[in-house]
């Protein structure tokens, strides 16, 4: 770690004051930022985005469709989730009606 830190003020720390200031450590951000797109390739890179676009510098934003549309984050495909839902809604519906049925036997 104490390599890594010597070696980010030899290359960044330009004014070599020994600690590394904003506009340095801006310098080394871009730098870095510009390092993983080139790894990545050009068909990883984002392009520009309107204001109006659901990502923030290529990152998607996950939100309600504004059509109106279900929306639910899972991490399971969506006919898992279904499944479980559905087996979960009879679970409910039976234990309510036995829930019901043991009331009305009490008040009897």
């Amino acid at each position: 770690m104490e390599k890594d830190s010597k070696q980010l003020q030899e290359r960044f720390d330009l004014d070599r004051d020994g600690t590394i200031d904003m506009k340095e450590w801006e310098r080394a951000r871009l730098e870095a930022r510009r390092e993983v797109q080139r790894r990545r390739g050009p068909r990883d890179v984002a392009p520009q985005r309107s204001a109006s676009d659901p990502t923030v510098e290529g990152i998607p934003i996950l939100r309600q469709p504004r059509d109106g549309r279900p929306f639910m984050l899972a991490n399971a495909i969506p006919e898992t989730v279904d499944k479980q839902l559905l087996v979960g809604g009879w679970v409910f519906l039976f234990f309510s009606l036995y829930c019901v049925a043991g009331f009305v036997l009490a008040l009897k």
